[in-house]
């Protein structure tokens, strides 16, 4: 995963992953994303500019499409955590999810 400024200045923000559906904050200090494969998938989240990528979810076997919420104090994703997939609102970092 690389991270490309404006002036084409990059940082390799990790190691080769199946990274998808990367989100920046309002604010662009943060970015969230899943990691994962087809059946194990969680969303991480990873502090500008110098990390670290963080595990964000921890239940489920399939987290992905990350939203920052519009205040940037929580992410809303899909899961399948419970009896089907939904979608879930976490506060950020670790907080309790509501479906």
């Amino acid at each position: 995963m690389v991270l490309v400024n404006a002036n084409g200045t990059s940082t390799n923000l990790g190691e080769a992953a199946n990274y998808s559906t990367p989100r920046f904050s309002k604010d662009g200090k943060r970015l969230a994303l899943a990691v994962g494969s087809l059946s194990q998938r969680d969303v991480f989240t990873y502090d500008l500019p110098a990390g670290p990528l963080t595990r964000f979810t921890t239940e489920g076997a399939i987290n992905d499409r990350p939203e920052w919420t519009p205040d940037g104090s929580g992410l809303i994703f899909r899961s399948n955590r419970g009896a089907h997939n939904a979608i879930w609102q976490q506060t950020a970092p670790g907080g309790s999810a509501t479906q």
